[in-house]
C-alpha cells in the first residue's frame, strides 16, 4: 500500500468556507489520505456550533474525515500541533481552511518523494493560483529553487503552509510550528530545513490559495514584532553559513523587519533599523536604494513615486505595444 498522507485543516470562524478544503481534499486522486479537522473555535460560540454541525450532519460517513475539537481557542500553533500529534501518516500537508487542493496535488508531489531513493527531500512544493474574495486569479506564486534551500529560506519563503508536502519525521526532528508574534511559517520553515535542507518541487499548479478579508487564525497587528522575533531566533544559525552568506542574511531580515515596521506605522522604529543597516556591510542592492529612500522621504511619499514611476513604465510600454 503506498504511504499515508496526513492533512491537516485547522479552522477558526471559517465554517461557510470550510466545505470547499475539505471537498478538495477528498477528491484527491491519490487514495491513502486521512484528514484531521482541527477546531479552533471557542466551545460554546456559534462558529464551534456551525462546524460541528457541518462535520456531523455532511461528513460523518466519510471514514477519512477525523474531527478534533480544541478545548479552547490556542491559535494556529497549538492546533496545528495537535493535529500532527493525532495523526497516523509519514507525510503530512497542512491546509488552510479558506484554500483548497487541485485534484492531481497530493498524487504528483508523492511521486517526487518516491523518486528519492535516498529519501534525502525534507518537502515537496508545486506552483499556487493566488485569488482574492472574488475568485480572481491575482498571480501565480513560483519559486524556483530546488536542492539545498537551507541558505534561501534563511533570506527568504521557499514555500509556504498550504502547499508544501513534509516528511514527518523531519517535521517532527525539528520541532514543527512554535507560537510567535508572527512569521510562524518562516521560522518552522528555517527550522525544518536546518534538520534537513533537501527540497524539490512540482512545476505546475496544484493549489488556490486565496486573499481575502475576514478572520483568519495567523492574523495579527504584530508583524513588526514578529519580524524582530525571527532575525532574533534565526541568530543562531549564522555560524553554519560564510561571513558574506550572513551579512546577504542579515540584509534580507533587516528589510524584512523595516517593512513591517512601515506596515504596523512604527515610522521611528524602521528608521532605526534602517540606520543599523548601514552597519551590516556588503554590497549595495536595490534593496538598499529603496530602503534608504524611505527613510530619507518617509514610506508614503516613497510610494507615491515609486507607484507614479510604475505607471509611467505601464504606459511606455503600452504605447510601444
Amino acid at each position: 500500500m503506498k504511504d499515508l498522507v496526513s492533512v491537516i485543516i485547522t479552522t477558526y470562524k471559517r465554517s461557510e468556507l470550510l466545505p470547499r478544503a475539505i471537498d478538495s481534499v477528498l477528491a484527491q486522486s491519490y487514495e491513502n489520505i486521512e484528514l484531521l479537522v482541527v477546531d479552533d473555535n471557542d466551545p460554546g460560540s456559534e462558529y464551534r456550533k456551525a462546524t460541528e454541525n457541518l462535520i456531523t450532519t455532511r461528513y460523518s460517513q466519510e471514514p477519512k474525515v477525523r474531527y478534533i475539537k480544541m478545548p479552547k481557542n490556542s491559535g494556529s500553533c497549538p492546533a496545528r500541533a495537535q493535529g500532527v500529534f493525532e495523526s497516523k501518516g509519514e507525510y503530512i500537508n497542512f491546509l488552510d481552511d479558506d484554500d483548497e487542493f487541485h485534484p492531481t496535488k497530493i498524487e504528483q508531489q508523492m511521486k517526487v518523494f518516491a523518486a528519492d531513493t535516498e529519501k534525502k527531500l525534507a518537502a515537496v512544493g508545486c506552483y499556487a493560483n493566488v485569488v482574492d474574495g472574488a475568485g480572481r486569479l491575482r498571480y501565480v506564486e513560483k519559486v524556483d529553487v530546488k536542492g539545498n534551500v537551507f541558505f534561501y529560506q534563511m533570506c527568504d519563503n521557499v514555500t509556504t503552509t498550504s502547499i508544501v508536502l513534509i516528511r514527518k519525521s523531519v517535521y517532527v526532528a525539528s520541532g514543527g510550528f512554535q507560537t510567535m508574534y508572527s512569521c510562524q511559517e518562516h521560522w518552522m520553515l528555517i527550522r525544518l530545513f536546518s534538520v534537513c535542507p533537501y527540497y524539490d518541487y512540482v512545476p505546475e499548479v496544484l493549489i488556490n490559495i486565496y486573499q481575502h478579508e475576514g478572520a483568519r487564525i495567523s492574523n495579527n497587528n504584530n508583524w513588526g514584532k514578529g519580524a524582530i522575533q525571527l532575525y532574533d531566533n534565526a541568530a543562531q544559525f549564522f555560524e553554519r553559513f560564510t561571513p558574506e552568506q550572513v551579512k546577504i542574511i542579515k540584509k534580507r531580515m533587516n528589510a524584512h523587519i523595516i517593512n513591517n515596521l512601515y506596515i504596523c506605522n512604527e515610522g521611528f522604529k524602521a528608521r532605526k533599523y534602517t540606520l543599523q543597516r548601514l552597519k551590516i556591510g556588503g554590497k549595495i542592492t536595490m534593496e538598499d536604494c529603496q530602503l534608504y529612500m524611505k527613510f530619507i522621504f518617509g514610506c508614503k511619499i516613497y510610494q507615491y513615486f515609486w507607484n507614479t514611476l510604475l505607471a509611467i513604465k505601464h504606459h511606455t510600454i503600452d504605447k510601444l505595444k
